[in-house]
């Protein structure tokens, strides 16, 4: 009974340490980014840029963020472009930045697995994925259009009346 005792109480004790370490990580004063249903081309990228701080800059310096159609992705490009370009944070660092910011941490780690971009040409996989984002920013602007288009009224219409 004493062993069980000493045991909860420890339990007790560590318990609400790691309960503040854990809050302490997190920004508890911001609300967690959460992505839904992003394009696989827009995670890609993501972890290639945190991957490669080569590929981070030739992204930034793109201007692509526009382009991007999920907001969470577009939120957390959004914090590198502003921790890295304008407060100078440390490359390795964003990572882990980005793991306090987002809900799904896997989203923004994926490019931690030893084999996820072995045997990759990086420069073609990151032209591809820019290729794929801009593909799919201007199928949704066409759509975005036509239906806005058809929403108006026809001006031949109100001028024969």
């Amino acid at each position: 009974m004493k062993a069980l005792s000493n045991v909860e109480l420890k339990k007790e004790l560590v318990g609400p340490s790691v309960t503040r370490v854990g809050a302490a990580q997190r920004d508890e004063t911001r609300e967690l980014i959460e992505v839904k249903n992003a394009p696989k081309e827009e995670i890609l990228l993501l972890n290639l840029v945190l991957f490669d701080e080569v590929s981070l800059n030739e992204v930034l310096d793109s201007n692509f963020i526009e382009n991007l159609t999920s907001n969470g992705v577009k939120e957390l490009f959004g914090i590198v472009f502003e921790e890295y370009r304008q407060k100078g944070t440390n490359f390795d660092k964003l990572t882990s930045l980005l793991c306090t910011r987002v809900y799904n941490t896997g989203l923004v780690t994926e490019h931690l697995d030893k084999g996820f971009f072995q045997n990759v040409d990086i420069k073609k996989l990151k032209s591809d994925c820019l290729q794929r984002v801009r593909e799919r920013f201007l199928n949704e602007k066409a759509k975005r259009l036509v239906s806005e288009i058809k929403l108006q009224d026809d001006p031949l219409k109100l001028n024969s009346s």
